[in-house]
């Protein structure tokens, strides 16, 4: 059984994961008459346009209350964002576990936050991160960022009480009386035979291994921070950043032709109507769709954090060589979990 599924195989179908989610709400193929201001609120709340353009998208002609087709022509028509705060209504905690050239991150849900602060769940949380952090990589794969199959992962691998993680969870759920599901986990290693480390930050964090999100950051360097502090430092604000930022990929490079090619859609749209000629409206895209890669893409934003918001690539760059680290520092993969929340999975090198 296949316990791990490469983080690339996995983008294709979490590009799209909040439009998917929007168009699975119990609202979406309901006609606009029916539920006016119950669709009018969901769509400002995912797409951030003011109320009066969310109630022009649900009339317009071919849209017929349908909240899918309703963000679409917002975004068309450029008064929608990305949406980024679409959040599940699920509570619990993120968990991770670092050790050297590897981590882990998990997410485990429950019903109520209050469940978030029971020191069983913790046990829990605590024991699948480090369990998936011990177990062996999958064989011949050399991808930084992998994504785990949690129904195969909780039916073969081991507890910390020493049962089947299956059974581990069966038992605290009946202990607690809660329902408690294992919604993702991912494993960060840096690529064989090189050296380097993987830093960490936890926000609103109950203990320094869990809390509300979390980030993990794969940096490959001649020096880790045993050698020199000052790469623990970049390191855990490299993480800060990458939960704050939330980028979606590690570099342009990295992009899926089809995230390209839906945004490229969306861009041609918004220009259609400029009016201007064709040169002018084929640099005009070209111009945002760099703009748009530059923000999704982890090494090419702004660092949040650091004076003067230099990028993150020229950071490492930078540190690297205040660190006497030859060739500088290289950021190789990232993750990062927030719960509840509907997102990318994070991105690496293959």
């Amino acid at each position: 059984m296949m316990l791990w599924r490469s983080a690339a195989a996995s983008s294709a179908v979490r590009t799209r994961a909040s439009y998917l989610q929007l168009r699975s709400s119990p609202l979406c193929h309901r006609s606009f008459a029916s539920a006016p201001l119950a669709l009018v609120k969901e769509l400002r709340n995912v797409s951030g346009a003011p109320i009066t353009d969310c109630k022009k998208a649900l009339e317009a002609e071919g849209v017929d209350g349908d909240l899918a087709k309703a963000f679409e022509w917002l975004r068309k028509k450029g008064q929608a964002t990305v949406m980024k705060n679409n959040r599940a209504a699920n509570e619990g905690l993120v968990g991770i576990a670092v050790e050297g050239p590897a981590g882990v991150i998990v997410e485990v849900n429950s019903e109520t936050d209050f469940v978030a602060r029971n020191a069983d769940f913790q046990a829990f949380v605590k024991g699948l991160a480090t369990a998936i952090l011990h177990m062996p990589p999958p064989i011949n794969s050399t991808s930084v960022l992998v994504e785990m199959d949690i129904p195969s992962l909780l039916d073969t691998a081991t507890g910390p009480k020493g049962a089947p993680l299956s059974q581990e969870l069966a038992d605290l759920i009946a202990k607690i009386r809660e329902n408690i599901s294992v919604r993702r986990a991912a494993r960060l290693v840096l690529p064989p035979n090189t050296k380097g480390y993987v830093a960490s930050y936890v926000h609103n964090a109950l203990n320094p291994s869990m809390g509300a999100a979390a980030g993990l950051v794969a940096i490959q360097s001649p020096k880790t921070p045993t050698d020199a502090p000052a790469l623990d430092t970049f390191g855990k604000r490299l993480a800060m950043h990458v939960v704050a930022a939330k980028p979606r990929f590690l570099s342009p490079a990295s992009v899926p032709p089809s995230v390209l090619e839906y945004e490229r859609g969306l861009i041609e749209a918004q220009a259609a109507g400029s009016n201007k000629p064709a040169n002018i409206v084929a640099k005009m895209t070209e111009g945002r769709l760099r703009k748009f890669l530059g923000e999704i893409s982890l090494l090419e934003q702004p660092h949040m954090i650091e004076e003067g918001n230099p990028t993150v690539s020229e950071l490492a760059q930078r540190v690297g060589k205040e660190q006497g680290c030859e060739g500088g520092l290289e950021v190789v993969g990232f993750v990062s979990f927030r719960c509840g929340e509907v997102g990318e999975l994070g991105g690496g090198k293959k």
